[in-house]
C-alpha cells in the first residue's frame, strides 16, 4: 500500500508579553518578530483550519473525484490540506505457496 506524507493547515496559539506605548504597537512588535513568548506558554491547539487548503488545480482529475466522493472537497480546495506527497509505493508482497517436494511427501 502507498506511503503518503500530508500537511494540515491548523490554527494554535501562543502567548507573548510585550511592552509598548499603545495595544498597535504591541501587536506590531509581535509580527515584526520583535516579541519573547512566556516562558510557561506552550503552543496551544485551537482547532483544524479548514478555511484554506491545497487548491484544486494540483489535484489529478483522479484526485479530485476520489475526494469528492468523500466529501473532502471544498469550493477552491481540500479542506485544510497544505500538500500531498507519495513517499513510498511500497506495495504487500503476496506468498506463493510453496508446492512439496515428492521428499517431503513421503
Amino acid at each position: 500500500m502507498p506511503i503518503y506524507e500530508i500537511e494540515q493547515y491548523e490554527t494554535w496559539t501562543t502567548k507573548y508579553r510585550v511592552e509598548a506605548e499603545t495595544v498597535a504597537g504591541a501587536v506590531k512588535k509581535i509580527l515584526d518578530g520583535k516579541a519573547e513568548p512566556v516562558d510557561d506558554s506552550n503552543c496551544r491547539f485551537i482547532e483544524i483550519n479548514e478555511d484554506i487548503g491545497l487548491p484544486h488545480e494540483e489535484l489529478t482529475k483522479a484526485e479530485f473525484r476520489d475526494l469528492a466522493k468523500l466529501g473532502l472537497i471544498g469550493e477552491a480546495h481540500v479542506k485544510s490540506i497544505r500538500s500531498i506527497l507519495k513517499v513510498s509505493d511500497e506495495k504487500p508482497t503476496k506468498k506463493k505457496a510453496s508446492k512439496k517436494s515428492k521428499d517431503e511427501e513421503d
